[in-house]
């Protein structure tokens, strides 16, 4: 007698993207609508707002999905963080080093940065960014300049922003040369600077 196969639906790939704020989270939100990304993927996103990243990787590592098959609580397959260095004034090596150890040890997380903080990438998409710059003058050019933004999940109007998402990223590979000119990039302690590019990539390639 021949068994007859089951025919098992194979599960959606999983991706949780972990963010260190609510600006972050809206601006990927209104992105995901905006553009329109493979559905076949099922994606969340996470803010986590504490400013050690080893805490954001292991409580993102301990993050479940319900799978629509079986309802079982499973790992993500990939996972996104994304950091910035929000009241980090000086420059932590240790820091460094831990996170570099615990990232060494899990398999599907990859990590992304912008120094000194989210509203860097934010300038990148109307000018280039190439000078020191503080996480107070980063805001304080956002708050000046573009129109109608507040930091937090309130702002309405990163739909035009992400329109200019291709300027912001040329921008963001000029700041990195201008980094790989003087010294070796590291998102670390090369300021101004953003990965975000990266990660959007990432995002769009699943």
């Amino acid at each position: 007698m021949v068994q007859r196969k089951r025919n098992l639906k194979k599960r959606n790939p999983t991706v949780l993207i972990v963010v260190p704020g609510d600006s972050e989270k809206t601006y990927l939100d209104v992105r995901r609508i905006q553009k329109r990304r493979n559905p076949a993927i099922t994606t969340q996103i996470k803010s986590f707002s504490d400013n050690d990243p080893l805490k954001t990787i292991r409580w993102a590592n301990k993050q479940k999905i319900s799978t629509t098959i079986t309802r079982q609580q499973l790992p993500f397959d990939i996972i996104y963080c994304v950091f910035d260095h929000d009241n980090e004034d000086k420059l932590d090596r240790k820091k460094d080093e831990r996170l570099n150890q615990v990232c060494s040890n899990v398999e599907n997380t990859v990590n992304f940065y912008s120094n000194p903080c989210f509203e860097i990438w934010l300038q990148m998409h109307f000018r280039t960014v190439t000078r020191f710059t503080s996480r107070k003058n980063a805001i304080r050019w956002t708050d000046k300049n573009i129109t109608g933004y507040v930091k937090g999940p309130s702002y309405d109007g990163y739909g035009e922003i992400i329109a200019l998402e291709e300027k912001a990223i040329e921008n963001a590979i000029i700041a990195m040369k201008k980094h790989d000119e003087e010294r070796n990039f590291n998102p670390s302690d090369s300021n101004p600077s953003t990965t975000i590019p990266w990660l959007l990539k990432a995002i769009d390639r699943k």
